[in-house]
C-alpha cells in the first residue's frame, strides 16, 4: 500500500470534496524518468552542488585565514623572542612597591609591548605569577641610555 495525502479542492460553489491522491509513486527499476520531471529534478541538482562548492570553498578559506593568523602570530613572537635575547640584560633588586608591569616600563625595548616583556621577564626568571617580593632579583633588559 502506497501512503496517500488527501487534498481539497473546489469548482465552482461546491463545498470542499477531499480527493485522495497517492503522496508516492512506485517507478519500476529501469524506468527512466519523463522529460517534465527530469527538467524539474536538474535545477535541484545543481543548486545542491552550488551549495556544496560554497561550502566547500567557505571552509577552505577559513582554514587558510586561521593559518595565516597563526603563522604571523609565530613569527611575531619569534621576533619580539630574539629582540629581547639580543638586547643587553641588567639585574634588578626589587623593592617595596615595584610590580612587574612597572619594572617592565622602565626597561622598555623598541618594538615590545610592556605586556610582551612581562611575558619575557616571567619566563627568563622562573615565576609563576607576578607577585613580587622586596629583595628578589630579576633579570630584565638594560634601560636605554
Amino acid at each position: 500500500m502506497g501512503a496517500t495525502r488527501t487534498t481539497y479542492q473546489t469548482v465552482g460553489s461546491s463545498a470542499l470534496k477531499a480527493q485522495n491522491r497517492p503522496y508516492l509513486r512506485l517507478v519500476p527499476g529501469n524506468a527512466k524518468p519523463s522529460r517534465a520531471n527530469a527538467r524539474v529534478a536538474r535545477p535541484r541538482v545543481r543548486r545542491r552542488r552550488a551549495s556544496i562548492r560554497a561550502i566547500t570553498l567557505a571552509c577552505v578559506l577559513s582554514m587558510l585565514l586561521c593559518t595565516c593568523v597563526f603563522a604571523l602570530d609565530t613569527y611575531h613572537s619569534s621576533s619580539v623572542d630574539s629582540r629581547l635575547d639580543a638586547s643587553p640584560k641588567e639585574t634588578v633588586f626589587v623593592v617595596s612597591g615595584d610590580t612587574m608591569w612597572g619594572i617592565a616600563e622602565s626597561h622598555r625595548v623598541d618594538g615590545v609591548s610592556t605586556k610582551e616583556l612581562v611575558r619575557w621577564m616571567r619566563i627568563n626568571n622562573n615565576l609563576e605569577g607576578s607577585s613580587l617580593r622586596p629583595g628578589m632579583m630579576l633579570l630584565v633588559p638594560a634601560q636605554a641610555q
